[in-house]
């Protein structure tokens, strides 16, 4: 059974490698993993809804990674919201 962890309005998944994942409403999940293959000591965002993958975040904790990451969406939401404006 994993850890339930809140942070950004969200609860978190802690995955027993510490990894995060949260459930998207509409698409798939978003996945924050610390200690990456290629990334040692970085918190790596995916999020295939966004065709977001192995993007490096400046987090150092996992606070700083889940509050980074729903920026990041939003930013990309945000984005996309007035490129479909009329």
């Amino acid at each position: 059974m994993s850890e339930i962890f809140s942070a950004a309005g969200f609860e978190w998944d802690v995955q027993k490698d510490d990894s995060l994942s949260l459930e998207a409403p509409f698409c798939d999940w978003v996945n924050l993993i610390l200690n990456h293959l290629s990334y040692s000591n970085t918190w790596i965002l995916n999020y295939s809804g966004l065709d977001i993958e192995h993007k490096k975040l400046k987090a150092t904790t996992k606070e700083e990674a889940a509050l980074e990451a729903i920026a990041i969406i939003r930013g990309r939401l945000k984005e996309l919201n007035n490129f479909f404006r009329i």
